[in-house]
């Protein structure tokens, strides 16, 4: 199998898929241009697919919002860094998975490593945002992350529940 490409056509809402992208002058045939509107997308569909890329069109309001604010919160940590070795890591992201079974804030785990060990509240921060993102540590990101907020162990995996959005066979 391998990569893949996918081509994304994302619109705030589903009905924005059949209006024209220009604002119109009101004296046009409103019916037409949204004629030429499903051709487009037809066209671009078919263009992709003559090269192996399916087309999926995604609309931001069927997205769910709380995962986006999560993923976008995860994501700006993504570039920063810590200086944490392999065993801290380890150490680190099992203290961390204690604290998400047992339904205690990223704070209280961050707290208790800065006592115990010479971590800085800083790089815990970088390091449970990126663990996170890459699904390292497994949270619901269905619910809002607060970090002084309880964590919630995972209730249903993100991108299963996407998973086709990113499927390779054409739709």
């Amino acid at each position: 199998f391998g990569p893949y490409l996918i081509n994304w056509s994302v619109k705030s809402s589903r009905e924005e898929f059949s209006r024209p992208v220009a604002r119109l002058p009101p004296k046009r045939n409103m019916e037409k241009a949204e004629r030429r509107e499903a051709a487009r997308h037809l066209v671009e569909k078919k263009l992709y697919e003559e090269v192996g890329i399916s087309t999926h069109q995604i609309a931001a309001s069927e997205i769910d919002q709380i995962v986006v604010a999560n993923l976008r919160n995860f994501l700006l940590y993504g570039r920063r860094t810590h200086d944490f070795t392999g065993h801290e890591v380890e150490e680190i992201l099992g203290r961390f998975s204690e604290g998400i079974q047992a339904g205690v804030s990223a704070l209280e785990v961050i707290h208790l490593l800065t006592r115990s060990k010479n971590f800085t509240q800083y790089e815990l921060q970088i390091f449970l945002h990126q663990a996170i993102w890459e699904r390292r540590l497994r949270i619901d990101l269905y619910t809002h992350f607060f970090i002084d907020q309880p964590m919630v162990p995972e209730q249903r995996d993100v991108l299963e529940h996407y998973s086709h959005l990113f499927a390779r066979e054409f739709t």
